[in-house]
């Protein structure tokens, strides 16, 4: 055995050679912050936001289409 045995490293050890080898600086519960991904520009996000709502407004009102279809009353009438 030419070689030393290295002694077994502690957990803290670990994530401060987990960091350094990523580039990374954040350890323990900074590690895993939420928020926005870093390379998202804040305008796609707003974007992204609207696009949601205005899905969601299309749903709603398709949603209420059908329940007026089905009860068998229209909302608008054309004039006689």
């Amino acid at each position: 055995m030419g070689e030393r045995e290295k002694a077994p490293i502690t957990i803290e050890e670990g994530f401060k050679d987990m960091a350094k080898d990523s580039g990374s600086t954040a350890t323990g519960a900074a590690a895993f912050k939420l928020g926005p991904l870093p390379g998202v520009p804040r305008e796609v996000q707003a974007s992204f936001v609207l696009w949601l709502i205005a899905v969601a407004a299309g749903v709603f009102e398709t949603a209420l289409a059908i329940i007026e279809a089905l009860q068998g009353t229209w909302a608008w009438t054309p004039p006689a």
